[in-house]
């Protein structure tokens, strides 16, 4: 999503807020039907709904609430419940200003099955999907995705946004990780990479899905990458969901791992990074 962060949020009182998908933050030419805004905003809901409960209140979020006054309405939060603190939603909350997308190659080490299985499983608590890869389908994904960037680099409206969000408030160049040396280049090229480096010949790839293709199917995919990173310990929660691929939201893949009713919605690049990687400006919250 070119970290464009495509939200607002508005308090109605002290147990009201409301969120709003601030479209001219959107990417028209890469999301024209706005799936990608829809998952970035659900990932920012979840990390409202973490800091409620740290807060000491117990969140209830409405998607797509009817509404006539406030286009772009995503969700109404309200907090009109107490509820304790677990040491797990408070661990989670620390670990939310360090996740940001990792474009550097990653360890060779794999995440462990245990921690895949708790990803797996936070997914499914919002009514998501989310497939590991096998090698045959991670390099069919790898294709389609490349396929697509060969395709998106000849319009010029595609190369106008993407140079209007590879500087400053959007991906600039020290976050935008090295080129690839070799066949394998996992990583989106927004065009000022700096420096080079191998990346992995058989990167963990995953595709999160949801079973109908709307709004609110990815408002609630956007939460799971977000609750997913609550698997294993906290170096491995602060790392899980690290990279994403460059396929285009409206791109359609084939793999034999997936149904022919599900839909894409993400395609994160999993497993445990070499060292830090360098954040991305984050927008105040208004």
């Amino acid at each position: 999503m070119h970290n464009t962060q495509p939200w607002r949020f508005r308090v109605r009182s002290e147990n009201v807020i409301e969120m709003l998908a601030d479209w001219d933050r959107g990417l028209r030419v890469r999301d024209p039907r706005g799936r990608s805004l829809h998952v970035s905003c659900g990932t920012a809901l979840f990390h409202l709904r973490v800091a409620a409960r740290v807060a000491g209140r117990r969140p209830a979020a409405e998607l797509l609430p009817p509404s006539d006054e406030a286009p772009g309405l995503l969700a109404i939060v309200r907090f009109d419940a107490r509820a304790p603190l677990s040491a797990e939603m408070r661990e989670l909350y620390e670990l939310i200003p360090h996740r940001h997308t990792n474009r550097k190659p990653f360890s060779e080490r794999l995440i462990p099955a245990p921690v895949l299985s708790e990803m797996r499983t936070a997914a499914v608590l919002e009514r998501a999907r989310l497939i590991f890869l096998d090698r045959r389908s991670a390099t069919d994904l790898l294709d389609n995705a490349a396929i697509a960037e060969d395709e998106l680099a000849i319009k010029p409206e595609y190369l106008a946004e993407l140079a209007a969000w590879s500087t400053g408030h959007g991906v600039p160049a020290h976050v935008q990780g090295p080129l690839a040396i070799g066949d394998v280049d996992p990583v989106r090229d927004f065009g000022r990479r700096v420096g080079s480096a191998r990346f992995k010949a058989r990167p963990q790839l995953a595709v999160l899905t949801t079973a109908a293709d709307e709004p609110l199917d990815w408002l609630r995919a956007g939460q799971a990458p977000a609750a997913g990173a609550a698997g294993g310990d906290q170096a491995r929660r602060a790392r899980a969901w690290a990279g994403r691929l460059r396929l285009p939201p409206s791109r359609s893949i084939t793999t034999s791992c997936l149904r022919r009713s599900a839909h894409r919605a993400d395609d994160p690049r999993v497993g445990p990074g070499e060292d830090e990687a360098l954040v991305s400006v984050v927008q105040p919250v208004h």
